[in-house]
């Protein structure tokens, strides 16, 4: 599975770097639209508090919207078909109602759980406040303590979304399955498979994903302000530019890993292994050219690209 894994992204590098660019600028700029009703509005604080919730969880089911066009693309790139940037808006023409209601149980989740995050910050407020001072006092910004925290918090959220990873590839390949039964049939695949899940996916992000979780903690450790020296201002601009970078290449790695690895457990992906279990053993007869020929078609199927999906009845090849 990681010589697939290393096929796919080396013959879909270019299309699939260019997508999650484009995805990762679409989907700021649409939560940046969902804020700024809020960020705009000068009237009495009431009117922000009333509308932040609804923006936010408008722009969040857009994104998840979103997030369900770049995992077709992902499919299909692992699927070997044809592409599109298009592809990536493949949730809002395509089953559009189906993939809302899916949205709108994510966006349900996160507000569970941030609001789960709030009540225990104000119940733990002179603990963290306590923490900030005593970080300023060693010569560490106070603002790093709750940033650590809320790091620690989406890690959390993470780790409870990992069970429903292949939400949108079942949706994908199984266009009249119902949301929850979705999500349901997600959980199920992945029950078994967890920690190898989770194993893989740190594979596939490999030295790049490192690299942002290092800088990520070196940005948070120093200090900010305008009596900060130069030489740390160019050190943290440096940083957050080798940061960027490591980012995309690692979410790359990521995304095109996650159907990869549902393809592979669904079995219509089967990675060869030097010896095929399946296959009938030789003929205790044949001739040793005989048997290097079948050695030789054994390397070159294990040398091969990931197999050929079948398309779905009806499945359109070419986004209008």
């Amino acid at each position: 599975m990681h010589v697939l894994l290393n096929q796919c992204l080396r013959l879909n590098m270019g299309k699939t770097v260019f997508a999650v660019l484009a995805y990762t600028l679409i989907r700021l700029m649409v939560l940046s639209l969902g804020l700024m009703p809020v960020m705009g509005s000068g009237e009495a604080a009431a009117v922000p508090v009333l509308m932040l919730p609804l923006a936010g969880a408008a722009a969040f089911v857009f994104y998840k919207m979103l997030s369900y066009g770049l995992s077709v693309i992902m499919a299909r790139m692992v699927e070997k078909k044809y592409v599109t940037i298009g592809y990536l808006f493949y949730g809002f023409r395509k089953g559009a109602g189906r993939i809302a209601r899916a949205g709108l149980v994510y966006t349900a989740a996160y507000g569970c759980a941030i609001a789960v995050a709030l009540v225990l910050l104000k119940i733990f407020e002179p603990q963290v406040a306590a923490l900030s001072a005593l970080a300023e006092q060693n010569g560490i910004q106070g603002q790093s303590v709750p940033a650590l925290l809320v790091l620690a918090f989406l890690l959390i959220v993470s780790l409870l979304e990992l069970p429903f990873s292949f939400v949108w590839l079942v949706m994908y390949n199984d266009e009249k399955s119902g949301v929850l039964a979705a999500f349901a049939l997600a959980f199920r695949r992945m029950c078994g498979h967890f920690f190898h899940f989770i194993g893989f996916e740190l594979y596939a992000g490999g030295r790049d994903l490192l690299a942002v979780i290092v800088i990520q903690a070196v940005l948070l450790m120093l200090p900010q302000g305008d009596g900060v020296p130069r030489s740390v201002q160019t050190l943290a601009t440096v940083l957050g530019f080798a940061g960027l970078v490591a980012e995309c290449r690692s979410i790359v790695r990521l995304y095109i890993a996650l159907p990869l690895y549902y393809y592979t457990l669904t079995g219509v992906i089967r990675p060869l292994r030097d010896a095929d279990e399946s296959a009938a053993a030789p003929d205790a007869g044949q001739s040793s050219d005989a048997g290097a020929a079948q050695s030789a078609g054994e390397k070159a199927a294990l040398e091969a690209p990931s197999a050929q999906v079948q398309p779905k009845d009806g499945e359109e090849e070419h986004p209008e």
